[in-house]
């Protein structure tokens, strides 16, 4: 039965959890100084050099300090030196040269204003985001802006702008879409990674993305039936309808499309103005088309060229009066885009 035991337990220490143990520094035996009395062949009990042993050697000393008397329990034990070992440094050193250049290795997965991440052209920033790169060196991935953000619309990344962009914020319509007055964001961020922007930059400047209608699975589109939800959920009038002819449609649905004079009908289909879309997403989250919307916002045409307001050194105590000192001058800053698109919607007759 004996050896049966030893048996298993020299198995267990070649090829169970031992050599495990050993290589993170259990098991080690204790080298002690001649001064201590202490035997140099003693075994630890774990990675700092066996707690039984010391915690017996320091009562012993706390005892021989206070004339044989019982040892002090509020009295500290004596901590041994941190050992970090030769594997483990070296294997710290090496995780972390890896894992910078997986890192830098995937930021060339952005190319460039116009085509962004061509793996994942849906991986919208937030408004008032500074330039790709600037904003990823920028960003510290503190959450705040996902944390104050009303419709939960601005999301954690993964993997979705390569390993450099893990945990950075983007924008998800078909949780929540960015709502039209909000600049919540640009308000909360503590590196102006997001910068402080208004509803009026959002509106006419600003550009998340573009709205994209999918004409095979939009139901006006594709079967010629009344929708006109993204229309009436869009806050910036920059989904139009029109009038297309549609040959494949009969005019009587009552009767076959092949009875005489019955082929051919128009219909009312939803299209993009692109100078008034700012890719809020408020369309792609209200679109009754499921699992895949019909209208979808991509990075496409997306802008974050803007002027960001003025602030004052205090600012970053306290913002006294911010929200009147963040929207001054903004009125005449885009009053030529707003009259640009009052006479743009007095010539497709919407006014």
């Amino acid at each position: 039965m004996s050896s049966a035991v030893g048996v298993l337990k020299g198995r267990r220490r070649n090829f169970g959890i031992g050599p495990v143990l050993e290589w993170l520094g259990y098991n080690r035996p204790v080298i002690a100084s001649a001064s201590d009395g202490t035997s140099a062949t003693g075994s630890a009990e774990g990675p700092r050099g066996g707690l039984a042993s010391q915690r017996a050697s320091g009562e012993s000393g706390a005892a021989g300090s206070s004339g044989g008397g019982p040892a002090d329990p509020e009295q500290p034990l004596p901590q041994p030196p941190i050992d970090l070992g030769r594997r483990r440094l070296l294997g710290a050193i090496g995780a972390g040269l890896l894992w910078a250049g997986v890192v830098k290795g995937s930021a060339t997965n952005y190319q460039g204003v116009m085509r962004r991440y061509p793996r994942n052209n849906k991986a919208m920033r937030p408004p008032g985001a500074l330039p790709e790169k600037q904003f990823l060196e920028a960003c510290t991935r503190c959450a705040e802006c996902m944390k104050v953000c009303p419709t939960n619309a601005l999301q954690p990344a993964f993997l979705d702008t390569g390993w450099e962009g893990i945990w950075t914020p983007v924008l998800i319509p078909s949780i929540g879409p960015c709502a039209e007055k909000c600049t919540a964001c640009g308000d909360v961020c503590p590196t102006h990674a997001i910068r402080p922007f208004t509803w009026q930059d959002k509106r006419y400047k600003i550009k998340m993305g573009l709205a994209n209608v999918n004409h095979n699975t939009c139901v006006a589109w594709n079967g010629g039936r009344d929708c006109i939800v993204c229309a009436e959920v869009c806050p910036y009038s920059a989904v139009i309808f029109r009038d297309i002819q549609d040959d494949g449609l009969p005019k009587d649905p009552t009767q076959p499309i092949t009875a005489p004079g019955n082929k051919g009908r128009s219909k009312r289909v939803p299209t993009v103005d692109e100078k008034l879309c700012t890719g809020c997403g408020i369309c792609e989250y209200h679109c009754p088309v499921l699992p895949d919307h019909s209208i979808v916002v991509y990075t496409f045409q997306e802008d974050r060229d803007y002027k960001a307001p003025s602030e004052r050194w205090s600012d970053g105590f306290y913002r006294g009066n911010w929200e009147d000192r963040k929207d001054r001058g903004k009125d005449q800053e885009y009053e030529g885009a707003v009259k640009q698109i009052h006479d743009m919607k007095v010539e497709t007759g919407e006014l």
